[in-house]
């Protein structure tokens, strides 16, 4: 008899491709053709990442059209607290809805692969109505310590992180006093002790969250599994290599913003080259394309067959929040535009 393991994600790529959202739903989909398995995969829908709320009124957990053993949970109505990430005033989302629908369910494993606008007291109440059940949780990124979108960045400066530290986080929050920020971190930290087993995509993820107070023998380094790509390879292309792809969603921290700078500081040659995106946040897209120049798809040259010229991108102002351009050196060698070394700082 197969087994149910019960999939709990923020998000459902088919509202909005995000890294971790599409990683799941591949996993539940590879754990489909395991006969020993019977993955369900239920995913949070709704405002903030969707305009559209829950389709009847008082269902809070609907199937996701077209898709076998796929759910989307609904928090309409419901107060999602950022800071301490769990839902204000009510508990009913968890207590009532999540709660049916695991008896209903009634799974063998439940791997949360993200709680942001679910809460982490969906990992008690879990635990409340499944006692015997096994808990699983996939630490993606560091959103449990830091409050700053889980970056580790600091706000005042766009300096990276060391560590975390009730002072330290008030100090990039200053409306938050320090013992708030304990508060927060003995709250996540009580919710997340109710995991049997963490899963770590990098070491250096590891390390951090046993810094931070995890148990190291509950964290499992493994890294990301993806499915195999359809088709071959692609086929080697002569010089000039004159494009660059952009994957992911677009937003301040995948450093799409200092591409843009170096292709806007290059421009001038007769011959542009092209670089095209293939993400979402189209707010965000149309600041970025504003910036690049006349096009947000033409905003570099393409060198000539001439000797190899440097050129260097200088750091510049940013928005409040946004992380800083560090300067950084591009070479362009004869016939080829390579990018050495591009980073946010």
């Amino acid at each position: 008899m197969a087994r149910k393991v019960l999939y709990v994600c923020h998000n459902h790529p088919r509202v909005r491709a995000g890294g971790a959202e599409t990683y799941a739903h591949e996993l539940h989909l590879a754990m489909r053709s395991q006969p020993v398995w019977e993955p369900t995969f239920l995913a949070k829908s709704g405002p903030p990442l969707s305009r559209s709320g829950r389709t009847h009124e008082g269902a809070y957990v609907s199937p996701v059209d077209g898709a076998d053993a796929e759910y989307f949970l609904y928090a309409d109505g419901y107060d999602f607290d950022w800071l301490y990430g769990t839902m204000r005033h009510s508990k009913e989302l968890y207590t009532r809805h999540l709660r049916e629908f695991l008896l209903a369910l009634e799974p063998d494993v439940v791997h949360f692969q993200h709680t942001l606008f679910i809460g982490y007291d969906a990992i008690r109440e879990t635990r409340r109505t499944l006692p015997g059940v096994p808990i699983v949780y996939t630490l993606h990124e560091f959103l449990p310590i830091c409050h700053n979108k889980g970056q580790m960045v600091r706000t005042m400066d766009g300096e990276l992180c060391a560590e975390e530290s009730p002072r330290r986080c008030s100090e990039c929050f200053p409306e938050f006093s320090p013992p708030t920020f304990l508060l927060r971190k003995r709250f996540i930290q009580a919710q997340l002790g109710l995991v049997d087993l963490f899963v770590a995509p990098s070491a250096m993820l590891l390390e951090r969250f046993v810094e931070w107070g995890l148990p190291r023998e509950r964290i499992l380094l493994e890294e990301y599994g993806r499915r195999a790509p359809v088709g071959g390879p692609a086929p080697e292309r002569s010089p000039p290599h004159d494009r660059l792809g952009f994957f992911g969603q677009l937003n301040p921290y995948k450093g799409i913003d200092v591409l843009l700078a170096a292709m806007a500081e290059l421009a001038g040659d007769a011959s542009p080259a092209a670089a095209r995106d293939r993400g979402r946040s189209p707010a965000w897209r149309r600041s970025t394309a504003s910036s690049a120049g006349p096009s947000s798809d033409c905003a570099a040259p393409t060198p000539s067959a001439s000797a190899p010229r440097r050129a260097t991108v200088a750091a510049e102002p940013t928005a409040a929040g946004r992380r800083p351009l560090r300067r950084e050196t591009l070479t362009l060698r004869r016939n080829t535009a390579r990018i050495v070394a591009l980073a946010p700082a």
